[in-house]
């Protein structure tokens, strides 16, 4: 296989694995440049988040993830401070992975955040969806690493 039909490949697979997780690990740099990883719910993870998928779906060909997350979080400060981020996401029982590195972008749009409010967030976010400490976070992506399925591959995006 050459290097165009492994990243199309490569692609597809990422693809896949991004609308089938329903967890993406997330890692930001905290206040002295250390990595602050841990589990969120990958909103683009279709089974788990159908009724907000009409929303992204102008993201579905593309890698960028999105994170509903408190403005009173750390991680909303890591963001403020440096954008830079990694997400991982795996399938472990077949050690099958992908890895992103990119920036996280806070979304300001009311009416997309209102679009990817799901139903029972209320424990997070008291408010609802007005509450001014729901956060949504755009992941954009500048390149990925994939292992499994017999390839191991890394390019920019």
């Amino acid at each position: 296989m050459n290097f165009e039909e492994e990243r199309e490949k490569v692609i597809k697979l990422g693809l896949q694995l991004i609308k089938e997780s329903q967890f993406a690990f997330l890692t930001t740099l905290d206040e002295n440049g250390l990595p602050h990883t841990r589990s969120m719910f990958n909103l683009r993870g279709k089974s788990f988040f159908p009724t907000i998928q009409p929303t992204l779906e102008p993201y579905q060909d593309g890698f960028s993830i999105f994170f509903s997350t408190n403005q009173s979080s750390s991680k909303y400060q890591h963001v403020l401070k440096d954008p830079t981020a990694c997400v991982l996401i795996t399938r472990t029982e077949e050690f099958l992975g992908l890895s992103l590195n990119g920036k996280l972008k806070i979304v300001e749009d009311m009416e997309f955040k209102k679009g990817l409010w799901v139903e029972g967030s209320e424990q997070y976010y008291s408010l609802g969806v007005n509450d001014p400490d729901y956060i949504i976070m755009q992941f954009i992506p500048s390149s990925l690493e994939w292992w499994g399925s017999g390839i191991k591959s890394k390019f920019d995006l």
